[in-house]
């Protein structure tokens, strides 16, 4: 008798624009796969050509140094975070709030306390 043996292969589906389901004003999120150089803004809205520049910053070098920050692209300044999904790396944006102030090392408390 011949032994019998299968392979099989799973494959997993992440659709990023998930995430906007669970943003409070997913119109604001931007989310990049510098990767890819692929841009997700909410629903059909277009993305400004400020917002596009996006996928063109070299963010593999600009992680080396930290992992959010805020980011000029055209003449709109963005507060941006990273953040890994499995193996894949996406970059959430948002418009700055005020545009008048950068990322000058402030420290800013995650979980109650203060990084250094």
């Amino acid at each position: 008798m011949r032994a019998r043996s299968s392979r099989a292969c799973t494959v997993v589906y992440f659709d990023p624009r998930v995430l906007f389901t669970f943003c409070p004003q997913p119109e604001e999120l931007l989310i990049i796969d510098p990767r890819a150089k692929k841009l997700w803004v909410y629903g059909d809205a277009t993305p400004t050509a400020d917002a596009q520049g996006l996928t063109e910053l070299p963010w593999a070098d600009m992680m080396k140094q930290k992992i959010h920050g805020v980011v000029e692209s055209g003449q709109t300044q963005f507060t941006w975070l990273a953040r890994f999904i499995g193996p894949d790396l996406f970059v959430y944006a948002t418009k700055s709030a005020n545009a008048t102030i950068e990322d000058k090392g402030f420290k800013f408390p995650f979980f109650g306390i203060y990084g250094d």
